[in-house]
Parts: structure tokens; C-alpha cells; sequence
């Protein structure tokens, strides 16, 4: 994903790594998982804290751990 940025005479492109693609597309998997009970189960093994790291995608190798 590229995203260009002009700011005057200033041109800047923007990749997303892996890593980043990675994250936006768990936090997206979670977002439209939301209502089928999956936060609920990942709860119960991580606590309330790291599931909401875990489904906005930031706690990447929890979300692939818990996905075993």
C-alpha cells in the first residue's frame, strides 16, 4: 500500500511493511469477528487488558499464539 504525500515542492511515499499490513488486517479480522464470541473466549486466556491490545491488532504474536 502506497500512500503519497505532497506538502509544497515535498513528495513522500509511504509503504506499510509486513509487519504494519499485518496489524490492520488482524485489527480488521477482530472488528468484523467482534459479535460472534471470540472476544469473550480470547478473554478468558488473556485477561480484559490484552484483548483489547490483541483485537485492535497491536499485540501481534498474542493474536498469532491465541489463533493456534
Amino acid at each position: 500500500m502506497e500512500i503519497l504525500l505532497s506538502i509544497s515542492s515535498l513528495s513522500m511515499v509511504v509503504r506499510l511493511d509486513g509487519f504494519h499490513t499485518l496489524m490492520s488486517a488482524v485489527g480488521a479480522i477482530f472488528d468484523i469477528v467482534k459479535a460472534s464470541g471470540v472476544e469473550d473466549a480470547v478473554t478468558e486466556v488473556y485477561g480484559p487488558c490484552t484483548t483489547q491490545h490483541i483485537t485492535s491488532g497491536k499485540a501481534i504474536a498474542r493474536a498469532l499464539r491465541g489463533g493456534r
